[in-house]
Parts: structure tokens; C-alpha cells; sequence
């Protein structure tokens, strides 16, 4: 009995495995956070390129609304589909089939007076699957998402009317309809009338 004692004292004091505890602890976490650095690294640079297509889009859609070649009703197609043109070949195929269905595409239109506004404002979301290290922290992919908003404002031309009071006798030509009233006014019957103006003599009929 006693030498079984002694045996399970020393097996309680051995610290020859101690080694091969720590690094089978310590190993994973070290391994994750290596993954979880370059998992961030692509994060940041697809949130980007993300972000970079979707104000493109926006432009682009809010340009074709203030040039009339679109509608609101028909704008948020057109935006959607040159996002994916524009981020074709930038992010993987699947995220950017994914971006069909996660886009959306709210425009808007305000008129007031001659000034109309466009607005185009977008926001997608992207799932970026991560690498086996990073999944030995317990994460398989993380969501990105981002938005913008443009606007253009577009002022019309203005109908102005005016009122234009003749005051030089240039309509004084003579017709063939006489006005009984007034009894007399300065009429301009030929070109050498215009030699006393504007001091010639009133004569009648009024025509």
C-alpha cells in the first residue's frame, strides 16, 4: 500500500509533461490570433472595395435620374446591376452574386419651385468566410456592410413674362380701321414722319 502511495505522489509532482500541456492550450489560441490578423486585413480591404462600388453606383444612378435617363421606378435595377459590374473580378464570385438579393436601393425626388433633387441612397452586406485558423477561435465568417448617398440638384429654366409699353410711336403706323375716340393722336403715315419725332403733330382719324 504504501508503495502505491508513492507512486501516485510522484506522478502528482512530475512536471516533465508540463511543456506539452501549455502548448496544446496555448497553441490554438496563438494559431487563431495569426488567422484572425490576416482574416482582418481582408476584412478591411473588401469593406473598402465595397464601399468604393457603392458610392460609384450611387453616382451613376443619381446622374441618370437627374439626366432623365431613369426613373425612379426603374433606378434601383440599374444601380444594383453596376455595382456587380463594377465589383466583378474584386470580390469573390459568390459575394458578388450574394450582392443581387442584399443591395438595397432607395431613390428619391423633391421639387420645389424650379429646383428638383435627386437622391440615391444604397447599403449592401457582404459575408467573408474566414480562414481554418481563425475558426479554431470558434468564428466561420463575419458580415460587412456598408452604405452611401448621393445627391444632385438640378434647377430648371424659368418662364418669364413681361409687359412692354410702347412709348415710342413705332406701332403708330396707319391701318385701315379709324377709332372714334380719342379724336386725334400722332400717326407715323410714312417714313418721313419719323423726322419730327417724337414732336409731331397730332392728326386724325385715330388709325
Amino acid at each position: 500500500m504504501s508503495s502505491l502511495f508513492g507512486v501516485f505522489r510522484l506522478f502528482i509532482g512530475s512536471r516533465r509533461g508540463n511543456f506539452a500541456l501549455t502548448a496544446a492550450l496555448v497553441l490554438p489560441v496563438l494559431l487563431g490570433g495569426v488567422g484572425l490578423a490576416f482574416d482582418m486585413a481582408a476584412m478591411v480591404n473588401q469593406r473598402t472595395v465595397l464601399q468604393n462600388g457603392l458610392d460609384t453606383a450611387s453616382l451613376a444612378a443619381v446622374s441618370a435620374l437627374a439626366a432623365k435617363d431613369k426613373t425612379t421606378l426603374n433606378v434601383k435595377s440599374y444601380a444594383i446591376d453596376f455595382l456587380v459590374a463594377q465589383l466583378s473580378g474584386q470580390l469573390p464570385s459568390n459575394v458578388v452574386e450574394d450582392l443581387k438579393t442584399s443591395t438595397t436601393v432607395v431613390p428619391d425626388k423633391n421639387t420645389v419651385g424650379t429646383q428638383t433633387t435627386y437622391t440615391v441612397a444604397m447599403s449592401a452586406r457582404i459575408t467573408v468566410e474566414l480562414t481554418p485558423l481563425t475558426r479554431l477561435l470558434g468564428f466561420t465568417n463575419r458580415k460587412i456592410a456598408a452604405r452611401s448617398s448621393t445627391s444632385s440638384v438640378v434647377v430648371g429654366n424659368a418662364l418669364s413674362l413681361y409687359l412692354v409699353v410702347d412709348r415710342s410711336g413705332s406701332m403708330s403706323w396707319v391701318t385701315n380701321t379709324a377709332l372714334l375716340t380719342p379724336a386725334s393722336c400722332q400717326n407715323y403715315a410714312d417714313l418721313e414722319d419719323w423726322a419730327y419725332y417724337p414732336d409731331i403733330a397730332a392728326t386724325s382719324p385715330v388709325t
